[in-house]
């Protein structure tokens, strides 16, 4: 992974900015309160850097009624990780099923660490920081 997003993504899962969340890349709850899974943080930080070619897109909601969204290019696409290559690309590392982490003995992905595991983002700060 290209060392300048990835110290990016390591101080926005320590920052205390994001609050996390499990099985999606972005929560949204009825007051607006955001949350985002460590993958999540990572997409929030690549539309920011380029808001003119991502976007966030709600695709459902959750059983209590929270918002889900997904992060896709500006100009259309479905949800799925194809689009995630032209991401992947810009920060030179392929993050689905790719980037293994050895967690407990066994490699995981990424969002295993996050959703299964429930690991806090500085946790997983850690793990990132240590093995990607």
């Amino acid at each position: 992974m290209k060392a300048k997003y990835k110290q990016q993504w390591l101080a926005a899962l320590r920052s205390g900015e994001f609050l996390q969340c499990r099985e999606v890349m972005r929560l949204v709850d009825k007051d607006g309160q955001e949350r985002f899974c460590v993958l999540g943080v990572l997409a929030e930080l690549v539309r920011r850097e380029s808001p003119d070619k991502f976007k966030w897109s709600r695709f459902g909601t959750d059983a209590a009624g929270n918002a889900r969204f997904d992060l896709r290019p500006r100009d259309g696409g479905r949800a799925s990780e194809r689009w995630w290559r032209a991401i992947e690309k810009k920060l030179g590392v392929q993050l689905f099923g790719d980037a293994m982490i050895e967690y407990l003995g066994e490699s995981h992905t990424i969002s295993e660490l996050n959703d299964d595991f429930g690991l806090a983002f500085d946790e997983a700060a850690d793990l990132l920081e240590a093995q990607l």
